[in-house]
């Protein structure tokens, strides 16, 4: 018996309203994360002591978690057949040495049991998880997620539409993102358990999504003369009964895991629930809409008038020209918004700002007039200067009081004026290519293909970058704390600063990443993970600035476009508030990992640009 004899809701109509709710979500859970320091982790990941028990009377879960009231942070399980009497007890790391933290956990497990009425009892095994182990753990953790997520993009896009992996990929990752902010909020650890929730989401909320979308490519053979989003509507109401029924029975039986499934099982339980809600409102308003958004920006563009003949903006006009683009003259709050996301994420992660955005404007056929697509640019660059310079406002300060301090700053003992020095040199190359070659690389070179191929290069060379030299890296010259936990304070020579340079000049090409291109080159060289990125950093803000001042020279001639400054601005704000947080979030992963989770994304997204094309 069918739920709905004939359903005909309008779900498309709220996805303004879906987007704005799952926005403020999340930016509600970051803001937490921020706060509190990080999900904080399991036992699994952060290291810990795990002790088993084995009575000779049967004993519950619950009477052995009182017997160990004493104990704050715990984990008491089942361990093996009820008919053994074991217990499993995990503990946290209780001190740096390991053989301390394994003895005293025993002691501590030991002492608190003879002390309760719980009868006889033998230790019969007890294992130390360190932190090397728990950050191997989490490596895999994030490789297996990129991997899932490569593997669904490549799929999807090969089988159905791109337009359809783009969306069912987003909607992942909103899924993702939503349940780690409510994890955040009710205050479960980040384990084992919660990580294959995680995964087991990723599986459904696709699973989901591909159901509609082979709805929707039947029914695009028969609704030929229907709009896009009046086939995907229809499509989300014909399969509304079975999304219906089958997140309705797996929610109940993770309802019941919840409530009866024990301490151990919470989290998980936890997870798996916000999960299946998430993953059903996401496939019907995320994964559509953002299928809708590319097909209906590709479709079709306004054409705006022909633009004026200063050189920079001829050669972007026409790079999209060539193409067969239709122009437009502006961009909606929300398309600025998006972009702005899209520069503040990319801009300092190692996956090429460039790139993303040549993709991201293809995807959606968001080409720009070349007057405002400059002007857009310089608003975005001034929008990550200023991220850049409020989170390092103390090393520029450094640089600043180095540079009024004139020649004083060659002296050995100068900290702040060898940073400086080691800046400058690395900063000459990108400015001597950018001004003999930098609009001609913008006219030619800024295509999907160009883009694609330079990602999945320059991952090669990262993976490759990760696996030498690790023994003998070192920190850089740390003025005013830029060189925070490097554990030295080695000069950075001229070769190896122009050396950098060079690597930066070279992310003029789009797809090569400038930070990806400093940091890789620097672990060659021999500069460990942590010091390289916040060189890299400190190194874009002259590349940075440079880049917005020379756009801001090309457009002065023509002036902004009419009707463009609120997208201006709100292209601008949302690159700098994202970008703050994408600094911050990279410079802690980059503590504890390695980048080859970026790399893996670097090559799928190459992979699927290329498959697609």
């Amino acid at each position: 018996m069918p739920i709905f004899k004939t359903p005909n809701f309008d779900f498309l109509r709220w996805r303004g309203h879906a987007f704005g709710v799952s926005l403020l979500i999340i930016a509600a859970g970051v803001a937490m994360l921020v706060v509190r320091g990080g999900l904080p982790l399991g036992l699994d990941f952060s290291g810990g002591t795990q002790i088993i028990v084995e009575f000779d009377e049967p004993v519950g879960e619950g009477a052995v978690r009182d017997a160990l009231d004493v104990i704050e942070e715990k984990v008491v399980q089942q361990y093996g057949d009820a008919a053994d009497n074991a217990v499993l007890v995990r503990l946290p790391q209780a001190g740096p040495e390991e053989g301390t933290s394994l003895e005293e956990g025993a002691n501590t497990v030991v002492a608190a049991l003879r002390g309760s009425d719980l009868g006889g009892f033998e230790i019969i095994g007890q294992e130390l998880v360190g932190p090397v182990i728990g950050a191997e753990l989490r490596q895999r953790g994030i490789n297996a997620f990129v991997f899932a997520m490569i593997g669904i993009l490549i799929y999807v896009g090969l089988r159905f539409r791109f337009s359809f992996a783009v969306g069912a990929v987003v909607a992942v990752a909103h899924d993702i993102l939503i349940t780690v902010s409510m994890l955040t909020f009710v205050g479960y650890d980040l384990s084992l358990n919660v990580v294959a929730a995680m995964l087991t989401i990723t599986g459904y909320s696709v699973n989901d999504s591909i159901v509609i979308f082979d709805r929707v490519r039947e029914n695009l053979r028969l609704m030929r003369r229907d709009q896009f989003d009046q086939v995907i509507n229809k499509s989300i109401n014909q399969t509304l009964g079975r999304t219906i029924i089958t997140s309705g029975t797996t929610g109940f039986a993770v309802l019941a895991l919840y409530v009866f499934g024990g301490e151990v099982l919470r989290g998980f339980a936890f997870t798996m629930l916000v999960g299946v809600v998430t993953g059903t409102y996401s496939t019907i308003f995320i994964a559509a809409a953002i299928a809708i958004l590319i097909t209906q920006g590709r479709a079709a563009c306004p054409r705006p008038a022909q633009p004026h003949n200063e050189r920079a903006t001829r050669d972007r006009s026409a790079s999209g020209a060539r193409r067969g683009h239709e122009l437009r003259p502006s961009l909606s709050a929300l398309q600025a918004g998006l972009l702005g996301i899209v520069q503040g994420v990319t801009e300092f992660l190692p996956i090429s700002s460039s790139a993303h955005l040549i993709l991201a404007r293809d995807l959606l056929g968001w080409h720009l007039d070349g007057d405002f697509a400059l002007a857009f640019d310089v608003a975005c660059h001034v929008g990550t200067l200023a991220a850049v310079v409020a989170y390092f406002r103390s090393e520029v300060r450094g640089l600043a009081g180095a540079a009024l301090r004139g020649s004083t700053w060659l002296a050995a003992g100068d900290r702040d004026g060898r940073l400086l020095r080691s800046l400058a040199l690395a900063t000459v190359p990108v400015v001597v290519v950018g001004l003999a070659a930098g609009d001609a690389i913008a006219g030619a070179l800024r295509t999907p293909e160009v883009a694609a191929a330079s990602l999945a290069a320059g991952a090669f060379v990262m993976l490759a970058a990760e696996r030498v030299g690790r023994g003998r890296r070192r920190g850089l010259p740390s003025g005013s704390g830029a060189g925070s936990g490097s554990g030295s304070d080695d000069a950075l020579g001229w070769a190896p600063s122009l050396g950098l340079g060079v690597a930066q000049a070279a992310a003029l090409v789009p797809g090569v990443s400038r930070s990806g291109a400093v940091l890789t080159v620097a672990m060659l060289i021999g500069v460990r993970r942590p010091a390289a990125a916040r060189f890299a950093f400190l190194l874009g803000i002259p590349a940075i600035a440079g880049a917005g001042a020379k756009g801001t020279l090309d457009l002065a001639a023509g002036g902004v476009p009419p009707g463009g400054l609120a997208a201006l601005a709100i292209g601008a704000l949302a690159s700098g508030l994202v970008g703050y947080v994408a600094i911050a979030g990279f410079l802690r992963y980059v503590a504890r990992h390695t980048l080859d989770a970026f790399a893996l994304y670097r090559i799928g997204l190459s992979a699927a640009v290329l498959l697609a094309r």
